[in-house]
């Protein structure tokens, strides 16, 4: 394969997504009404709330929560204003490594917590370790199946695939029919690996979107890779280049895999709405209606209806991790 035009495809996606000037997630405002697509995080307080209280159960105080990932800061603004709503002691950092969402944060959060430039400043990190829709948004690379093997999809000249060379990784199906395209990010479980190496006590919390390996595979046998543009849903990845979300569905049966040979501990998994209703969001949406009229109860309730209802392949895992 000739070197000025092929480039594997998790580098064309690090491109779009994060280059410095162009990059989509560096440049653009891509979540909410004016982006190209909403996170639970920004439905309101609720999400955040239920976290907070969630946080405060498993951590003693002072509550430690490292976000990764944490787009405008909405979720962190509404899990310190539970702690401090609550008097409860906390110690909260942000890892963000786009710079654009960053000053968004510190617009939005201040002096309320800290930031950090890497993962390796949090070595020996007693808490939470916490991450909404981050693994989605790891460049990931597309391997089809041929055969009994596997070979990687590489990109083009920018606008097209073309099958590279044969490669031969654990991670990859050993059962998956011929001809069906496999997306996973080999960096995702990297970070994941750095997480568990930084953290000396405490869990890991991945709350993503995804289906377990056979689902996958079954129902996307062109890949699992999506595109989002202007809140329109589409497989394109060559269309609208620097301007659009580019993300895939998290295998969750290899999550899981990959957490256990880590020796991390599964204490939790649930569909996200589930999570939630045990977490306790009814008790923390009846506390904030007692002092709401009616039209904000009203916007609440759907509030609620909204993160348990709407977001059906959404899931929480809590990993543990002791001394």
């Amino acid at each position: 394969m000739g070197k000025e035009n092929i480039e594997r495809f998790d580098h064309f996606v690090e491109d779009l997504l994060y280059n410095p000037e162009r990059g989509y997630y560096t440049t653009r405002r891509a979540i909410g009404k004016e982006g190209d697509y909403y996170t639970a995080s920004t439905t309101g307080v609720l999400f955040g709330y239920t976290f907070a209280r969630y946080f405060s159960r498993i951590w003693r105080p002072p509550v430690s929560v490292l976000e990764i990932g944490a787009g405008e800061g909405h979720f962190a603004h509404d899990v310190v204003s539970y702690f401090e709503k609550e008097g409860l002691d906390y110690r909260y950092m942000i890892l963000e490594r786009s710079p654009a969402m960053r000053k968004r944060q510190e617009s939005l959060l201040r002096n309320r917590v800290r930031w950090i430039g890497s993962l390796e400043e949090a070595r020996g990190f007693q808490g939470i370790i916490f991450h909404n829709e981050l693994l989605d948004a790891i460049p990931f690379r597309r391997f089809k199946r041929k055969g009994d093997r596997w070979v990687e999809l590489y990109v083009k000249d920018r606008s097209s695939f073309v099958e590279g060379p044969e490669v031969d990784m654990d991670i990859l199906p050993e059962d998956a029919p011929d001809g069906v395209i496999y997306d996973v990010s080999v960096d995702a479980l990297e970070f994941l690996r750095r997480q568990v190496e930084v953290l000396q006590e405490g869990y890991i919390i991945i709350v993503d979107y995804g289906y377990e390996r056979q689902e996958i595979l079954e129902r996307f046998p062109s890949g699992s890779m999506t595109v989002y543009h202007r809140h329109t849903v589409g497989e394109d990845v060559f269309v609208h280049q620097y301007e659009q979300d580019i993300t895939y569905f998290v295998d969750w049966t290899l999550i899981r895999q990959w957490m256990r040979k880590l020796g991390m501990e599964l204490v939790e998994e649930k569909p996200q709405g589930k999570f939630l209703m045990e977490a306790g969001i009814m008790e923390i949406v009846e506390e904030l209606a007692s002092r709401m009229g009616a039209l904000d109860v009203f916007r609440l309730g759907n509030a609620a209806k909204n993160l348990i209802f709407n977001f059906p392949n959404f899931r929480v895992q809590v990993w543990r991790k002791s001394i």
